[in-house]
C-alpha cells in the first residue's frame, strides 16, 4: 500500500519560531497562451503560480462534497477514497483544464506517444487518456483537511518519488479560500536556492527513505535556512501551484480553528516510469 508520506505533523514546544523572508507568489496566469514560456518559468523558478485556473463554481461544490461526506468533520482523508473519487471532487483533481495544460507542458522535451494510437491499437488506458495521449495522473489523491497546529515541513518530492519520471509535476489545488494564517503553500524559488542549501539538499537525497509511514524522513532542518526568502500567498478558490520535483516547499502552519482542505494531484507523461517509489 501506497505510503502516506508528507502528512502534516503538530507543532512542538520546542519548535524554534525562524525569521524568514516572504513575498508574494508571482502570478504566471498571462503565460498560459505562451507554452514555451511557461515551460521555461516552471523549470527555472520551480513552481508556478496560476490564479483563477479552475472554475470556482466547482471548486465550491467539491469542497461542499466534502464537507457532507464528512458531516462537516473532515479528517483522516488520506484514506477516503470514496471521497477524492467522487465525481464532483474527481472533476476539480482531474480537471479537463489540468489535462489539457499537461499535454503542452509534456510535448516539450519529452516522447509523445500518440503513435501508439495512430496504429489502430487497442488501448488499455482508461478513456480519459485518449485525448490527452501524453498524460498520465496518478490515481491516488493526497487529500488533506489540515487541523490548527499542523503543517507540512520543507522537503522536496524527489526524496519521495525518487524512482520513476523526473518529469514528475505536482498540482497543489486548495479547495476552499486558503490564506497564509491558514497554512498556505509557501516555496522557496530556485533563484534563492544558495550552494550551502545545494549541499543540504544533496546530503539529504543520499539518505535512504526508512520503512514506516516516511512522515518526516525527508524535511530539512530550517534553522540552518535561516533569512532564507520563501515565496506565499493567500489563495482563492480556483487557483493551483505547480511544484516540479526539485523545489523546495511546505505548508505554513495553521493558525486559525477553520481546517484547511487541500490536494496534491500528480502528473507525468504517459511513456515514464512509474511507480516512482
Amino acid at each position: 500500500m501506497l505510503k502516506h508520506w508528507l502528512h502534516e505533523t503538530k507543532l512542538t514546544q520546542s519548535h524554534k519560531l525562524l525569521s524568514f523572508n516572504f513575498v508574494d507568489m508571482e502570478d504566471s496566469s498571462h503565460l498560459l497562451n505562451d507554452i514555451i514560456s511557461l515551460h521555461n518559468k516552471l523549470h527555472s523558478e520551480g513552481y508556478l503560480l496560476l490564479e483563477n485556473f479552475l472554475p470556482k463554481k466547482k471548486v465550491l461544490k467539491a469542497r461542499k462534497t466534502i464537507l457532507k461526506l464528512t458531516n462537516n468533520n473532515p479528517q483522516d482523508l488520506l484514506n477516503r477514497q470514496d471521497i477524492y473519487n467522487h465525481y464532483s471532487v474527481l472533476e476539480v483533481l482531474e480537471s479537463k483544464k489540468i489535462f489539457k495544460l499537461c499535454q503542452k507542458l509534456f510535448t516539450i522535451n519529452c516522447v509523445p506517444r500518440t503513435e501508439i494510437y495512430n496504429e489502430g491499437k487497442k488501448t488499455e488506458l482508461p478513456v480519459k487518456y485518449s485525448r490527452y495521449p501524453n498524460v498520465f495522473t496518478f490515481p491516488y489523491k493526497w487529500l488533506r483537511a489540515v487541523e490548527q497546529g499542523k503543517y507540512t515541513g520543507l522537503h522536496l518530492d524527489r526524496y519521495y518519488l525518487n524512482k520513476g519520471s523526473d518529469n514528475i509535476v505536482t498540482f497543489w489545488i486548495p479547495l476552499g479560500n486558503v490564506s497564509k494564517e491558514n497554512g498556505a503553500m509557501s516555496v522557496i524559488p530556485n533563484k534563492f536556492i544558495t550552494n550551502a542549501i545545494k549541499i543540504r539538499i544533496k546530503n539529504l537525497l543520499e539518505k535512504k527513505l526508512e520503512d514506516g509511514n516516511g512522515e518526516s524522513d525527508g524535511w530539512l532542518d530550517e534553522s540552518e535556512l535561516e533569512g532564507v526568502t520563501f515565496v506565499s500567498h493567500d489563495f482563492k478558490m480556483g487557483d493551483v501551484v505547480v511544484l516540479t520535483l526539485d523545489v523546495l516547499h511546505k505548508t505554513l502552519s495553521n493558525n486559525l480553528k477553520e481546517k484547511r482542505i487541500s490536494c496534491d494531484t500528480r502528473w507525468q507523461p504517459i511513456n515514464d516510469k512509474y511507480p516512482p517509489w
